[in-house]
């Protein structure tokens, strides 16, 4: 048997069995660690390579070959008002918010005809796709574009309640940035002593409180703004192109805070000036938004005007434009409602105080509960204006008829007092819904003084009485105008006692009158049809264009066609043939347009920008709006 071993020869067994695990772990660790450099240098070799594709082509490829992003339909307003003359398509990458060109294709568009509802917010599978980061341009490698979800109406900024607003101050690669300071940025968002009004007040008074803003915070902005910095110029860029890298400067200046784009409801940009869209035609742009998205775009000088930030952030509350009369073409009828901020813009700060028409605010929901639908004729009733919605002695703001007529008091008074055109009307407008792909949705059908009317569709008549006040704005009662609705062959209904302070108005039955014989044996045409509507007489006629019965005496009227009894001319005109033989309809229709030119609406043929506005659309009436301060003594009593 092998000797015991002493002490010290365990010892040394024990010191070489070290030596030896170690020199094994040793070897191991290395090996870990060789595999570990190994990973390290593929993981970042394959970084690099994501990150030089980013410089070119990047294609972002799944199972099914799709590239998902969101579309929009991106809404340019030029500096010199004219129309632009491209719809330019944009979809947003799901996994940076980076909105991108795309150019769908025709069997895109004829699958999904309406903008609004089958493209904007639509998901959407770009097969092949490939966004081309040095271009802004996504394509399709096999020219297919179809929708995965349709998400209607799909809304990132809010309507009401809390909201936020994160304000972006951009600099070029010279360190050149806008006109418009970060001061002056927070006071024309915010206010301060130099922006009494601000586009966070004035969507708090038009909302009546319901719609509250405040600045992005906690992540080192001043009062709401930050500022970043691109590497290169703007002057001569295509400012869609530029938008993605000043993205992803944003999102890499929130990141320290773990704050994106997507944690406010509105950014609001503001870039050097010198770039331009697609095409500028003859001018530059002045701001661009997306519907139902949260980003809006500025130009430079225009960064601060009030009328430029409230009506793009409409654009991103969903709103689209409001035009002007419905028979005027181009920009006039894209933005010519100048009484609502979507339509012109205007180079001014904390100025014009105006809010929003009918049809744009039943779309945002401010004032669901006053709102009264007339669907009885005839109606009779007080109609309050919506900046007083907040008082409890007002009823209805705002009066719809049918599926598209709307009418609004247009009061020039507190939110409202700086409205640029129809001050103190009553305004008709109607929701035509998107045009040929162009996003105006309403247009003005007439703004009438008292006393004036207009005949909608040869259907029914709105008549705006002799009794409307504008009180002043701190009178304790809310403003009127009494309105007459009425199928367009009964009397007018202004006569009709309504109560003020009774919500609701007055709804009364009508009562055809009978035919009239004369003592001449001469008999009215019964049941006969006027421009298209059925009446029972002559002085059925006579209540619904009571201005003809004045008119009797000229041998051309149209009472003299259809009313000879009445006009004296029984069974004979001039040279003795029959009227009731003649064949009325040349007469009737010269005669009616002229008699509704100077009853309801005058339209200019010139619609250029500047026109004077007293000649342009407006319902002629006898009377004029009360104001409040000639009515001191009836208040003090």
């Amino acid at each position: 048997s092998p000797p015991n071993p002493t002490p010290k020869t365990i010892l040394k067994l024990a010191a070489m069995m070290m030596v030896h695990l170690v020199r094994a772990t040793t070897r191991t660790t290395l090996l870990l660690l060789l595999v570990v450099a190994l990973v390290t240098t593929s993981v970042e070799s394959s970084k690099q390579h994501v990150n030089n594709k980013n410089k070119g082509n990047l294609r972002r490829k799944t199972e099914d070959a799709c590239l998902y992003c969101t579309m929009y339909i991106l809404d340019v307003q030029m500096e010199d008002h004219s129309v632009h003359p491209d719809t330019v398509y944009r979809c947003e990458l799901e996994d940076d918010g980076v909105m991108y060109t795309i150019e769908p294709p025709q069997s895109y568009l004829e699958a999904n005809p309406d903008p609004v509802d089958d493209i904007i917010g639509a998901r959407v599978c770009v097969e092949q796709g490939v966004a081309d980061a040095s271009t802004n341009l996504i394509t399709s490698g096999n020219g297919v574009v179809r929708t995965v979800e349709r998400r209607r109406h799909r809304q990132l900024a809010k309507n009401s309640g809390d909201s936020t607003i994160l304000v972006v101050r951009v600099k070029d690669g010279r360190g050149t940035g806008p006109v418009v300071s970060m001061n002056q940025l927070e006071g024309a968002h915010f206010g301060n002593s130099q922006y009494p009004v601000s586009v966070v007040s004035q969507y708090r008074d038009c909302s009546n409180g319901k719609l509250r803003y405040r600045p992005a915070s906690d992540i080192g902005a001043q009062g709401g703004v930050i500022e970043v910095q691109v590497d290169f110029s703007f002057e001569g860029a295509n400012v869609y192109s530029s938008e993605a890298a000043v993205l992803r400067q944003v999102n890499a200046r929130l990141a320290p805070y773990g704050k994106s784009m997507q944690s406010w409801d509105h950014v609001s940009f503001c870039v050097p000036g010198g770039s331009k869209t697609n095409t500028d035609g003859g001018g530059g742009w002045l701001a661009y938004a997306y519907p139902f998205g949260r980003t809006s775009w500025f130009n430079n000088k225009w960064c601060d005007s009030l009328s430029a930030v409230v009506h793009e952030f409409g654009h991103n509350l969903g709103l689209l434009h409001s035009g002007g009369d419905a028979s005027a073409s181009g920009v006039e009828l894209e933005y010519g409602d100048q009484s609502s901020m979507m339509g012109f813009s205007y180079l001014e700060k904390s100025k014009p105080q105006m809010c929003f028409n009918a049809e744009k605010s039943q779309q945002l929901g401010w004032y669901n509960d006053k709102i009264l639908t007339v669907n009885k004729f005839p109606w009779t009733g007080h109609l309050n204006p919506m900046v007083d919605y907040g008082m409890s002695n007002a009823h209805q703001v705002i009066l719809k008829v049918g599926a598209s007529t709307m009418i609004h008091f247009n009061a020039a008074t507190k939110a409202n007092r700086g409205t640029r055109e129809y001050a103190n009307t009553i305004i008709v407008s109607k929701n035509l819904g998107t045009v040929k792909g162009r996003s105006y949705t309403s247009n003005v059908l007439a703004a009438l003084n008292p006393g004036g009317f207009i005949i909608v569709e040869n259907t029914y008549i709105i008549e705006a009485c002799n009794d409307a006040v504008v009180r002043s704005e701190s009178s304790s009662r809310p403003s009127y105008a009494k309105m007459s609705i009425r199928w367009s062959h009964e009397a007018s209904s202004c006569d009709q006692e309504v109560d003020p302070n009774e919500p609701g108005g007055v709804q009364t039955p009508y009562t055809p009158p009978s035919p009239i014989t004369y003592t001449n044996a001469c008999l009215d045409m019964v049941d006969f049809n006027f421009n298209g509507v059925r009446y029972n007489d002559c002085d059925d006629l006579a209540r619904s264009y009571r201005n003809f019965i004045s008119e009797c005496a000229h041998p051309n009227s149209i009472p003299s066609w259809y009313c000879p009894a009445r006009c004296n001319q029984c069974g004979s005109r001039s040279g003795g043939a029959d009227p009731l033989a003649q064949t009325a309809t040349a007469p009737i229709v010269q005669k009616e347009d002229s008699v509704r030119r100077r009853t309801t609406t005058t339209t200019t043929t010139n619609r250029r920008r500047g026109a004077n506005q007293e000649s342009r659309r407006h319902a002629l009436g006898e009377g004029k709006v009360r104001l409040e301060t000639s009515l001191r003594e009836e208040e003090e009593n």
